[in-house]
């Protein structure tokens, strides 16, 4: 995802785990994925990867395309360019 959040690269196990396929993933921002009642903190994490701030991984909630809560674990890599600015963060992400 580029820093506002919106989705930026999407696979064959994101489509499996939650149900979008990548063209209408790469339509969406990761607070799509994320139930209300989490959006701002985990939205919060995301921010202060993008400004290089460390996470390590954690477990969280995203939502399927039905709505159904998918319990994950992730981690989060932010990705730099040439001259050491983040321009996207990166997310590995596996259903628990």
């Amino acid at each position: 995802m580029n820093s506002d959040g919106n989705i930026l690269a999407w696979n064959h196990a994101a489509h499996k785990a939650y149900g979008w396929d990548e063209s209408d993933a790469l339509t969406m921002n990761i607070r799509d994925l994320i139930p209300e009642e989490v959006r701002d903190a985990e939205t919060g994490k995301f921010r202060e990867i993008a400004l290089g701030k460390s996470q390590g991984p954690h477990a969280s909630v995203r939502l399927d395309k039905s709505g159904k809560r998918i319990p994950v674990e992730f981690a989060t890599t932010p990705l730099v360019d040439e001259t050491g600015r983040i321009y996207a963060i990166a997310t590995l992400e596996r259903v628990v």
